[in-house]
């Protein structure tokens, strides 16, 4: 159609509208279309000035889905903006209360929204607040009633646990929406989902739930997928739920058919491809901490597998910085705990794969990048600068929680990255240029030219686990002394000895006692960590200066903190002191590809102010 017809502004606006339907809960791309129609039917100038306000609100909203469904916080943020915008022009055009309750209401959801990514308490508790006070606007009989207390359960129930009483009024929310709908409503399976995820909250924190509130709640669960149609998005979200709650029947009785189905149920949530990433990577992380506590070694390892596979989905040109380190600062415990799973089942080679895989994932990308950068101005160079633009248009990010998002900063990314997509289809056909932007080598478990101590820390077992000594597999080597608390004693005790030692230097009493809390560490480091793998090596012993072997140290999770090249066995009868400084040259890396290539540096954005909720 012509785009100054008089009619264009409502047929477009249709479409998006289907655009929304359609991708709310499965598509990003057709909600990214649906940014890109309705800013052109905002501004057209034969859309009626009246009902404007009601198409900035569908922006809004289709910024949020959008957010949400890519785990995107900037589409979230810049939605936030867009409902206030909303509700300046219905206010400038006369709007009355009631003729605004649906942009409130979505205002509220948004601001919820915010409160989910970014647990800002001001958000999570304003919109409760809103929630509650326009609930209150709802007539009593209303079909709009049932849906709304569902959208204010599910708010009470995201909220701080404290002393359970938002999930107990959430509780009671949900099943007074339950008494206003029937078995074949179409809302019912979200109600009983959300309902099941506020009665097990007491057992999330410490609570242990009677057989018969657990065997209940698995009912509730068990009806919500089965009355959710097959291929609906929400489907992956209720497996979830009926995996957790078969997770609490297991703790409760004991019966391994439990935590078969547990483990079953987070396994097709995770490789529901209908699902958001943040369902499917919940559900993958949840089956591998299932069946690790459960000591199925092989089932663990087998989801920690699959919650690899979901970490390229986190790296597209769209998705911000800030966002890739929210999907991944779970990832650490998880793959930990699937390592030692890994182990368990006698695979080291699998237990490196995971470490690997899930390290260092921001590290690689940047090395990548700038990798990218250097071919490009050495083969191409009158391109290098628009491809260093498009990426920086991307990549700004203020890397906290305080982002700003200006209205049109996502559909400006969107634009931006379908640019560089067309500028790297054409750098393809450049001589020398065919696999542009190369990826590198995403492992690097073998490196006989170097020997690498890679140390894992799982609350299950700690392991060092060694590549490259003699080029032949990997050897492992216990750390039964190593527990993530023992590890978190140790660094408190240092931290806070080093922190006394620098307070304290007048005093010289207290300074001798941050020396013997030091040294209490280092021999600890030595006992639990460094003589275990040095007696493996067989460099257990002080070596000249000159032919002293180098060693690299790759550890994990709070070991990270420790002191590994000074630790210290201290005099003890025939046995004098002995320091790593002194049987190795120990050197550190993230990742053992960090080893393969320089990591190049990248600049870091500026901050920039943002309003309170931010």
């Amino acid at each position: 159609m012509d785009e100054d017809s008089p009619a264009y502004p409502n047929i477009e606006g249709d479409l998006c509208a289907g655009l929304w339907t359609y991708g709310r809960n499965t598509d990003v791309t057709a909600l990214d279309e649906a940014l890109e129609r309705l800013p052109h039917v905002i501004a057209h100038p034969a859309l009626n000035p009246s009902i404007r306000p009601g198409w900035i609100w569908n922006l809004g909203t289709v910024l949020r889905d959008r957010g949400v469904l890519a785990s995107d916080g900037g589409s979230i943020s810049e939605a936030m903006d867009v409902h206030e915008w909303a509700l300046r022009e219905a206010e400038e055009h006369g709007w009355l209360e009631q003729q605004t309750f649906e942009i409130r209401w979505s205002q509220a959801t948004t601001i919820h929204t915010w409160w989910t990514y970014s647990h800002n308490p001001d958000a999570g508790n304003d919109s409760v607040r809103m929630f509650r006070d326009l609930l209150a606007e709802i007539p009593p009989h209303s079909p709009r009633l049932a849906p709304a207390l569902n959208d204010f359960g599910l708010a009470l129930r995201s909220m701080p646990y404290g002393d359970g009483s938002a999930a107990r009024e959430s509780a009671t929310v949900l099943r007074h929406a339950l008494t206003l709908i029937g078995p074949g409503d179409a809302i019912r399976p979200r109600v009983l989902a959300n309902l099941v995820g506020s009665l097990w909250a007491p057992a999330d924190h410490g609570t242990v739930l009677s057989a018969a509130e657990v065997d209940g709640l698995t009912a509730l669960a068990t009806e919500s997928v089965e009355t959710t149609p097959e291929g609906s998005p929400e489907l992956g979200h209720r497996l979830n739920h009926l995996g957790r709650a078969h997770s609490l029947r297991f703790e409760r009785h004991h019966d391994t058919t439990d935590l078969d189905a547990a483990v079953e149920n987070y396994r097709r949530s995770a490789e529901y491809e209908s699902s958001p990433l943040w369902v499917r990577w919940n559900s993958a992380y949840s089956w591998v901490e299932t069946a690790t506590a459960a000591g199925a070694w092989e089932s663990a390892a087998q989801g920690c597998i699959r919650l690899i596979g979901l970490i390229p989905l986190a790296g597209g040109e769209l998705v911000r910085r800030r966002d890739r380190e929210l999907q991944l600062i779970r990832l650490g415990d998880a793959l930990r705990d699937g390592a030692a799973a890994a182990l368990h089942a006698g695979q080291a080679e699998l237990a490196l794969e995971l470490l690997e895989s899930g390290r260092g994932v921001l590290l690689r990308h940047a090395m990548v990048r700038a990798a990218a950068v250097e071919e490009l101005r050495e083969k191409a160079p009158a391109l290098a600068d628009t491809y260093v633009a498009l990426r920086r248009t991307l990549d700004q990010d203020d890397g906290s929680l305080q982002m700003i998002r200006s209205i049109g900063d996502t559909a400006r990314r969107i634009e931006a990255a379908q640019e560089l997509q067309a500028l790297i289809e054409h750098i393809r056909t450049l001589p020398g240029l065919a696999d542009f932007p190369a990826a590198g080598a995403p492992h690097a478990t073998d490196t006989p030219t170097r020997t690498v101590v890679v140390l894992n820390l799982s609350r299950y077992r700690s392991d060092a686990i060694i590549v490259g000594a003699g080029g032949g597999r990997p050897v492992v080597v216990p750390l039964p002394l190593v527990t993530p608390d023992s590890v978190a004693a140790q660094v408190r005790a240092l931290y806070g000895a080093l922190g006394r030692r620098g307070s304290v230097k007048a005093d010289a009493g207290g300074g001798e006692e941050a020396e013997r809390a030091v040294a209490s560490v280092l021999a600890w480091t030595w006992d639990a960590v460094v003589a275990p793998v040095l007696a493996a090596l067989g460099w257990d012993h002080r070596s000249p200066a000159a032919s002293r072997p180098r060693l690299w140290w790759s550890p994990t999770g709070a070991l990270t903190l420790l002191p590994l090249h000074a630790a210290l066995r201290p005099a003890d009868g025939s046995a004098a002191k002995l320091c790593a400084l002194e049987c190795v040259v120990s050197s550190y890396t993230p990742t053992l590809a960090a080893l393969q290539k320089p990591a190049m540096s990248a600049g870091r954005p500026r901050r920039r102010a943002w309003w309170r909720y931010r």
